[in-house]
């Protein structure tokens, strides 16, 4: 984090004029700085060749947390035809439906640029969007946990007494980051201009509340449940009972 912000400093100072730098026949600001800076199209390209290898780490990495996030919630039945979401290669053991499906839903997304750049930007805004509701509803929960003197879950780590100051302060840099996604990016919008973020974010939030009342809440107990109950089996006297060989 540290890094990065140091690096949009960098970049922000070298944008000497911004109206420029967003009509930049190239379409990319940053390639537009790299040039000014450099002045050179071999020294631009160069620099352009270290963001899109950075790009393709952070997409495979993207890609395979997605995936498995996608396995993890059909593997404790959290999702339609989650025993198809589930299977696991028998030679490659890794769960080869989940990543086609994941690959699938990429590409069909990015695809949808070619048909619309607002829908397309309104469905990246969406991330941010989601992410910052994540967040918010994971903080509240700790901090409700906090002030009410509720045992946390055991980690390495604590923040001790700061804990409620950070989570406060957290909560309020997700809740104005969650309110500002939500707004165009230059006054009296058009269909254009406007942020349809707000729109598809209820759409899927409505989605994910019908599939949970009609899917979600009489099968998905969640990961916690089953270590428990596993760790429930492993004391049980059916299993101390039993012969064990490590």
């Amino acid at each position: 984090m540290p890094l990065t912000f140091a690096i949009l400093l960098a970049f922000l100072f070298c944008i000497d004029d911004v109206y420029l730098a967003v009509d930049s026949p190239t379409s990319f600001a940053f390639m537009y700085v790299f040039r000014n800076a450099i002045g050179t199209a071999a020294g631009t390209t160069g620099l352009v060749y270290v963001i899109l290898i950075l790009n393709l780490f952070i997409a495979a990495s993207v890609f395979a947390v997605t995936s498995r996030q996608l396995f993890a919630f059909a593997r404790d039945d959290g999702v339609p035809a989650s025993e198809w979401f589930a299977k696991v290669h028998f030679r490659y053991y890794v769960p080869h439906n989940s990543m086609a499906a994941t690959a699938t839903f990429t590409i069909l997304l990015s695809l949808v640029n070619l048909w619309s750049t607002t829908a397309f930007a309104a469905i990246i805004s969406l991330g941010v969007v989601a992410l910052m509701a994540t967040y918010a509803i994971s903080i509240s929960c700790f901090l409700v946990k906090r002030l009410r003197g509720q045992q946390l879950p055991p980690a390495r780590w604590s923040m001790g007494r700061a804990g409620p100051t950070v989570n406060v302060l957290a909560l309020i840099y997700t809740a104005w980051a969650f309110f500002w996604s939500f707004w165009p990016l230059e006054p009296d919008p058009d269909y254009e201009t406007f942020n349809w973020a707000i729109s598809i974010f209820i759409a899927v939030m409505l989605l994910a509340c019908f599939e949970y009342f009609i899917h979600g809440r009489k099968h998905y107990k969640g990961p916690a449940v089953k270590v428990q109950d596993f760790q429930e089996f492993l004391d049980s006297p059916l299993f101390t009972s039993t012969p064990r060989y490590d």
